[in-house]
C-alpha cells in the first residue's frame, strides 16, 4: 500500500490516486468517488477502515441512494452485512444482524428485492455504525 496522507495535506485526485492506486479520471461522481468513500468509512468501532469490493460497494450506495431504489437483491444485502458486522439466523427463521453497536432482527422478505421500510432501517444502522456516505471532496 502507499503511503498515507499527511493531515495537512489538500486531498486532491492526484493525492487519492497515489494513495488508492488506481485512476480517478472518469468523472465527478463516478465509480472511483464511490471507491474513495468506502475506503474513507470506518468501522462504528474506529478501527482499521473496512475494505469494500465492488459488489458491497454497489449495495451499499443503492441502499443509501435517493430515491430509494426498489430493487435491492436480498442476497446482496446479506452478502455485504456479512462483511461488514454479524447475521446470525435464529430458531425461527429470522435474522438477528449487528453492525457496530447497532443490532437489529429482520424477517427474511417474500421476493429477491427488500422493500423501502427495510432499506430506512438499513440506512439507520450502517449510518450509526459509521457507514454514512458523503459527497466527493468533503471526506475530510
Amino acid at each position: 500500500m502507499a503511503a498515507p496522507i499527511p493531515r495537512e495535506a489538500p486531498v486532491t485526485n492526484a493525492v487519492r490516486e497515489r494513495v488508492m492506486g488506481v485512476s480517478l479520471r472518469r468523472g465527478v461522481g463516478s465509480a472511483a468517488a464511490l471507491v474513495w468513500q468506502a475506503e474513507t468509512m470506518a468501522h462504528g468501532t474506529g478501527d482499521e477502515p473496512i475494505h469494500l469490493n465492488n459488489h458491497h460497494l454497489n449495495t451499499l450506495t443503492a441502499i443509501f441512494s435517493h430515491p430509494t431504489s426498489h430493487n435491492i437483491r436480498w442476497a446482496d444485502v446479506i452478502s455485504l452485512l456479512e462483511h461488514v458486522g454479524d447475521v446470525d439466523e435464529r430458531h425461527d427463521g429470522r435474522l438477528k444482524i449487528t453492525v457496530g453497536a447497532e443490532t437489529e432482527v429482520f424477517d427474511r422478505p417474500r421476493h429477491k428485492d427488500i422493500d423501502t421500510q427495510m432499506v430506512v432501517d438499513l440506512r439507520r444502522m450502517l449510518r450509526n455504525a459509521g457507514f454514512d456516505p458523503k459527497t466527493p471532496g468533503q471526506e475530510v
